[in-house]
């Protein structure tokens, strides 16, 4: 239940003073002691006992809410639309309506300490051109005025909330009749408080043309006609319904959120490496290639970063987008010593490696979604948190952070926005920045300027809250083994495995290792799950089958597969595949290839005319089973030659069944 905190009010613990406790109203019955109080229920009749002491503290701090003092003077107005808003008068009251009130008080207060109360007029009378001469010196209340700010304040016991003016609580209300403001507020609903909806004027446009057909129709039934709402009444309705819930209507929820969202907490970093926050992001700058000096295009970088401290843990620069493998090196990179790095450049701090964090926060990205972070983050022993949609706001340190990066960048290659006409400046034709130096400088960023710059909300540096932070924290937790985030963020695929190996994009990988596992399985061929670095082809990792361990397999051409990306590699396969095409070597291909077959269908042909002549030799002979075992007389018979059975004028062919060519021109033929 939310409490009702009331308004700051004058009361008194006597007879007519009502509280209210929850849902419970309370009168003040009596006093028990001199520091007990007793009330009564007002719906039960049940009596509840107070200490004095507490019953103050709770009314002071908005448990206990005063409805009623005396004999029916109210409190200072509470908020009605909101419980939880204090209603201090004297802060909601215009300048000059704060002036009347203390105008008024002043008077009553003057008058009481001469002992006058209410029903004496004739003294007011008396006394009031004294008291005016010195509290204004010019036009005074009249006696009646007097008369009724005295009664109104006592009647009240003496609440300062009885001398406002009345036009202070006084509330708007609509001259027009229900009737008509239902049919404005169903107007509103179909064409105002809808997604992308019309504008004031046009349904308010809308709404007088729906009020006259209505009219017509009840002068024919002989009804009374409504009567049409202004413009300005119009926009008083549309006001009845808040802004967020307007814009909720008309933008979107995202939309409302984001333009109507306050800070109201959240959860911090109490020690560093509590929470770390990760990050994507394009850069607004366009760089160029080192070696042959044409725009690349616009880089994306991830950054981690300490949320206690905030300090970077690491950034990471390429073109592949938002992909697993940039998350897995991103976090290899945070966990890992980077002298290497440092050395080359070089800095002139250490970047720092505290150590395993406890809590990595991301968005609601499609690579954050992935089963594989989540397997990540259970490899690592942390906790990983999403931040609500569309709320980067969860997530302060490392979008702060992306800010200030983009606010290095030079402004030779940064796309600019428009406004108005004006000539745009292509930032293809403007980038001077090579990929190189922008790794550099955005190194020497992290390293040497960021985690030494001083804030002026905490007046600290990055570096310091961090290294004075680990002091008070146990030794910090690393991780071995980090190549099995290469396997969990691996592409997967099943292929077989064969005698020779892997092959995979038409390269061959293989191992002794691989051999061995090969032995274990039932068939020397079996079929299995690999995992591939699409940022790396060097290498797989092939899935045991039977203890599911992974093994790693190089590549057998090292020289060219080493650090090749997949991209790379179908890029170079189109462009041979392309060269291949330019030397009409697939044309060539298919014509040998078709002479080859001619040659062959001639060589079967002549085969098969060959087989037949000698069945007629075997028809000759008169071979069959019965002359198998009988010798051939030579004495009496004469040896018959070959000549003899087949003659050449047999081998002869005839002019009509050699079939005609066409010569073709291959110049001409491919025109």
């Amino acid at each position: 239940m939310r409490k009702r905190r009331a308004a700051m009010a004058i009361y008194r613990l006597v007879r007519g003073l009502v509280i209210q406790i929850g849902d419970r109203k309370l009168a003040f019955q009596r006093e028990i002691n001199e520091r007990t109080v007793q009330f009564e229920d007002i719906e039960t009749g049940a009596y509840r006992a107070f200490k004095r002491a507490e019953l103050v503290l709770k009314i002071a701090d908005g448990r206990i809410a005063v409805l009623q003092c005396y004999d029916g003077g109210e409190t200072i107005s509470e908020s009605k639309n909101n419980p939880d808003m204090i209603d201090v008068a004297a802060y909601r009251l215009a300048p000059k309506q704060q002036t009347a009130w203390e105008r008024r008080q002043q008077y009553v207060r003057a008058f009481r300490r001469r002992g006058v109360s209410h029903g004496d007029l004739r003294r007011i009378k008396k006394l009031l051109p004294e008291v005016a001469r010195k509290l204004e010196g010019f036009k005074p209340p009249s006696a009646v005025t007097i008369y009724r700010w005295l009664r109104s304040y006592q009647k009240s016991g003496g609440n300062l909330a009885a001398l406002l003016s009345r036009h202070v609580r006084r509330s708007s209300r609509f001259l027009i009749t229900e009737e008509t403001r239902d049919v404005a507020r169903d107007v509103l609903r179909k064409h105002y408080f809808i997604r992308n909806g019309e504008s004031l004027v046009a349904v308010h446009r809308r709404y007088k043309s729906q009020v006259q057909a209505l009219a017509q129709k009840r002068r024919r039934q002989e009804k009374p006609v409504i009567e049409v709402a202004s413009l300005s009444t119009m926009r008083r309705i549309a006001a009845e319904v808040s802004g967020y819930d307007r814009d909720r209507a008309r933008l979107g929820a995202s939309a409302a959120s984001a333009k109507w969202r306050h800070a109201v907490g959240g959860v911090y970093a109490t020690r560093p490496l509590e929470r770390v926050e990760m990050d994507h992001t394009i850069l607004d700058l366009y760089v160029i290639d080192d070696v042959r000096g044409i725009p690349l295009g616009r880089p994306t970088v991830t950054i981690l970063i300490d949320s206690y401290s905030g300090y970077i843990l690491a950034l990471y620069v390429s073109f592949e987008g938002e992909t697993l493998g940039r998350m897995a090196r991103s976090i290899q990179l945070a966990l890992q010593p980077k002298d290497l790095l440092t050395d080359a450049i070089p800095t002139r701090h250490e970047w720092l490696t505290p150590g395993l964090w406890e809590v990595i926060v991301v968005d609601n990205g499609l690579a954050f979604q992935s089963p594989q972070l989540r397997m990540i983050a259970l490899e690592l022993g942390c906790d990983l948190e999403y931040c609500p949609t569309r709320k980067p706001w969860f997530k302060p340190t490392v979008e702060r952070s992306m800010l200030e990066m983009a606010r290095i960048l030079p402004i030779q290659g940064r796309p600019e926005k428009i406004f108005g006409l004006v000539d745009r400046v292509d930032p293809v034709k403007t980038a001077c920045v090579m990929f190189s130096d922008l790794c550099t400088c955005l190194t020497k960023w992290v390293v040497d300027v960021h985690p030494y710059h001083t804030y002026e909300r905490k007046l600290a540096r990055p570096v310091d809250l961090l290294q004075e932070g680990m002091k008070d924290m146990p030794a910090p937790a690393f991780v071995s083994g980090l190549k099995s985030l290469e396997v969990i963020t691996g592409l997967a695929k099943e292929v077989t495995v064969r005698q020779y190996g892997v092959e995979l994009f038409y390269l061959s990988y293989r191992s002794p290792g691989l051999a061995d596992v090969a032995r274990q399985q039932a068939t020397p061929t079996f079929k299995t799950m690999i995992k591939y670095d699409p940022n790396d082809l060097g290498r797989i990792w092939v899935q045991n089958p039977r203890d599911r361990l992974w093994l790693e397999v190089p590549c057998m051409d090292q020289q060219y597969a080493k650090g090749l990306t997949f991209r790379q590699h179908k890029m170079i396969r189109e462009y041979a595949r392309q060269t291949l095409r330019a030397k009409m070597a697939p044309e060539e291909f298919l014509r040998a290839q078709a002479e080859l077959q001619d040659m062959l269908d001639s060589s079967v042909r002549r085969g098969k005319g060959l087989i037949k002549d000698l069945k007629k030799y075997a028809l000759f002979q008169g071979m069959t089973s019965l002359t198998l075992g009988e010798k051939p007389d030579r004495k009496n018979g004469v040896e018959i030659l070959p000549e003899q059975v087949i003659t050449q004028e047999e081998f002869r062919v005839a002019a009509h069944e050699i079939p005609s060519f066409q010569v073709i021109n291959p110049d001409t033929w491919m025109r």
